[in-house]
């Protein structure tokens, strides 16, 4: 439960008790996170009314993280008809004198909306999450309890954990899967190598790499995936060799050297068998960083590894006839 409990003089006038969203379940990745957060549909609704994103957006393409629930969030409760009614249920009782957070004012504008029905928008109410810190209780405090927005306004953005923008980001960021290349291209030789690369497109950095900034009013967050290395699997037919830079084979794509029967590539498989149907998987791991600020290169803070993986088209593998004489 998250609450904020208002008194008028020395009565207790209302309790206000409001509810967030939260997942009991932990998300997985490859670098988990054993602390439950916020990744319920309203949650994921009501950071999005107010979060700005940009950069690399998109499906995300890989596995999300938890974001942990905001010490307190601005959440829609109506209209200026509904949310005004809501208010004066609540609080129509309340008087001037021994008002806290701005309550009182915000029944009079409640009543005053309730009698002209303009203008049109969407009343917010700022519940506290019990879990906060004692500084981060008087930084939710500080704002008032209720706020009406009119069409193009948003309410006072209260302090949120760079972390939280982060995390949500992450969530939101495009991380493709490699679409992968060999050579020679599709088809093997036995006791020949098969070098491999993993290709991807630039990000919005215009590397490899990817970056996804989330602001929230004057607040900044951004996270940068790096990648660190490619590794190869091969499903039959073949031993593969993973001593893989960041894309690959150092060798550039299509200039594969000759290196003879029985000499590995760097990259890649030496094929043990003839047959068909033979795949190659590049697997592709990120470092992914993040920064209160925008980054222009990995950050200081490490947020997760993950990996993304693409297979070859099936591959068919030959023997190759020797001729004597």
């Amino acid at each position: 439960m998250i609450s904020r409990r208002i008194r008028a003089g020395t009565a207790l006038a209302a309790g206000l008790l409001v509810v967030l969203a939260t997942s009991p379940q932990a998300g997985a990745s490859t670098n988990p996170d054993p602390n439950p957060g916020c990744q319920g549909p309203n949650c994921a609704i009501s950071l999005s009314q107010f979060i700005t994103l940009s950069g690399d957006v998109g499906n995300t393409g890989h596995v999300t993280v938890n974001v942990p629930p905001p010490p307190c969030l601005w959440e829609p409760i109506g209209n200026q008809i509904t949310g005004s009614q809501v208010i004066v249920n609540e609080f129509g009782t309340v008087t001037q004198q021994g008002s806290l957070y701005g309550v009182y004012q915000s029944v009079q504008q409640a009543k005053q909306l309730l009698k002209t029905g303009t203008p049109a928008g969407t009343w917010y109410q700022l519940p506290i999450n019990p879990a906060d810190t004692p500084a981060e209780v008087q930084a939710c405090l500080a704002e008032p309890l209720f706020f009406f927005a009119q069409p193009g306004q948003v309410p006072p953005m209260p302090p949120l954990p760079p972390i939280i923008l982060a995390r949500y980001a992450f969530n939101h960021m495009h991380i493709p899967s490699p679409q992968v290349q060999t050579s020679p291209r599709g088809k093997g030789y036995v006791n020949d190598a098969t070098f491999v690369w993993a290709n991807w497109p630039a990000g919005s950095t215009g590397t490899r790499a990817y970056r996804i900034i989330a602001t929230l009013g004057n607040q900044t967050a951004s996270v940068w995936a790096q990648p660190t290395k490619v590794s190869v699997a091969v499903n039959q037919l073949g031993t593969a060799y993973d001593n893989c830079g960041t894309g690959g084979s150092k060798y550039p794509p299509g200039k594969s050297p000759a290196t003879g029967p029985g000499v590995p590539p760097d990259c890649g498989v030496l094929w043990t068998a003839a047959g068909a149907g033979a795949a190659v998987t590049a697997t592709v791991t990120w470092d992914v960083t993040w920064a209160p600020y925008v980054l222009n290169g990995p950050g200081p803070n490490q947020l997760v590894t993950l990996t993304t993986a693409g297979t070859s088209p099936p591959l068919n593998v030959y023997q190759i006839q020797s001729i004597n004489g």
